[in-house]
């Protein structure tokens, strides 16, 4: 917990010791299962508006590489939706890692018949891996169609006949029989 807002605010674990205990005090966050929550959504609404674009972006990628230290399903989801709002992670060359962490995450929102939530992180995905479209075929071959074959299977779960046909032919078009 410490160590998000010390690499979030660039202060030391003392300062931010200090700073996360009179947020607590004046009850604008409270700590509920080794996690830091704000007390009221609006609150955390009010406190991220202020924030300029730039700090909002660290802010999302500082909480998300948090999450995916913990290795767990849920905190893989937790940080892939903290992930996905860092242009920088998905123009660059970690668009391959946040393919596969969106690819693990819509697994475990599958798992939790979650297909709504599954589909936008396949599709995430999807674009990421999109960035050069020779590439997303010729160097992640198997992630590509590992993310396609599961946007087809929630395309189909949610009704959306027509995604999962085109989404299939996508599929077919770059496999040899």
């Amino acid at each position: 917990l410490l160590e998000v807002v010390e690499a979030y605010n660039g202060k030391d674990f003392v300062d931010s010791a200090r700073a996360l205990n009179r947020a607590v005090n004046l009850q604008i966050v409270e700590i509920i299962n080794e996690e830091l929550q704000f007390c009221h959504d609006k609150l955390q609404s009010a406190c991220y508006d202020t924030l300029d674009e730039e700090k909002k972006v660290l802010l999302h990628r500082v909480i998300g590489e948090t999450y995916l230290t913990r290795g767990d399903p849920e905190s893989t989801y937790k940080a892939a939706l903290h992930l996905n709002e860092c242009p920088s992670l998905t123009e660059s060359n970690d668009a391959t890692a946040m393919a596969k962490v969106n690819l693990e995450a819509a697994k475990y929102c599958q798992s939790r018949a979650a297909f709504g939530d599954a589909a936008c992180l396949l599709q995430s995905g999807l674009e990421q891996l999109n960035r050069d479209t020779s590439s997303k075929w010729n160097e992640n071959f198997h992630l590509t169609l590992e993310t396609l074959y599961g946007l087809a299977g929630v395309q189909l779960g949610i009704g959306d006949y027509d995604g999962c046909e085109q989404t299939l032919k996508e599929s077919l078009l770059h496999c040899d029989s």
